[in-house]
Order: C-alpha cells, then structure tokens, then sequence
C-alpha cells in the first residue's frame, strides 16, 4: 500500500507539474500580448502557473481518492494540511522566486517567453520533487503521517 501511495503521490506532484508547465507557457503567451517587459511577463507566467499547477494536482489527487474508494471532503483537506504548508513555504521563498528571476534571465539572453517559461518552470520543478519526497519520506518516518 505505501509504494502504491507514493506512486500516486509522485502522480499528483507530477500531474500539478504538467499544469504548471502549460500555465507558464499560456502566461508567457498571453503576457506578450498585454505588455512587453520582461517583468509583466515574468509575473504572467508565475501567476499561471501557480493556478494550473493547483488545479491539475487536485484534479489528480481528486481521482486517486476515488480509485481507492477514500474519497471525501474531509480526506482531500487533511492530506493537504501536511502538504501545502511545505508546498507554499517552497514556492514563497525558493521555487517562485527562482522560477520568476530565472525566466527574466532567459528573457533577458533571447529567448522567446513560451520557452523561457517552460525552461524555468521544468527547472524549479526538478528541486520541488526531490525536496517535497524528502519531507514526505521525513514525515511518514519520524511522524508515521501519510500524504
């Protein structure tokens, strides 16, 4: 059961990824049609992507509870009050942060926004899933909580 649960739990990660990547590109997209600064666009592509990123992985998450028959309310928001906490501290202080200065980077080198975009989100995400399984891995063996 628990190798099942880190499977999906990498699926979820995995599945809110594939939404943030298809968020920075459509933000990088839609941000050279509004303004043309390297900081508009940045922005654009941060905000997308937080959105799709969030949705996707509650889709997922959504999707697994049922598969096991687990799902509820109550289940999706207790899973979640272990992960989101560590989840929004990463994204606050290190992967956004990266995720915006390093797009403005690619900007600022040539490169379109839609690659920029996605270049820096598939970057920050590398970090994200080697540092959130090593918390997972951390509360499941000194805390015994699953998530």
């Amino acid at each position: 059961m628990r190798n099942k649960r880190f499977v999906d739990f990498n699926k979820e990660i995995i599945s809110g990824e594939i939404g943030a990547i298809l968020g920075a590109a459509l933000g990088g997209f839609v941000a050279v049609y509004i303004a043309h600064t390297r900081n508009t666009i940045s922005f654009f592509v941060l905000l997308f992507s937080i959105l799709s990123a969030s949705t996707f992985f509650i889709l997922t998450k959504i999707r697994n509870q049922k598969k096991e028959g687990i799902f509820s309310i109550k289940n999706i928001f207790k899973e979640i009050a272990y992960y989101s906490p560590v989840a929004c501290l990463f994204g606050v202080f290190v992967g956004y942060p990266f995720l915006f200065l390093l797009t403005k980077h690619f900007l600022k080198v040539g490169f379109h926004p839609y690659s920029a975009g996605i270049i820096s989100e598939f970057t920050v995400f590398l970090f994200f899933l080697f540092s959130i399984n090593i918390y997972r891995f951390v509360l499941l063996r000194v805390f015994n909580r699953e998530i």
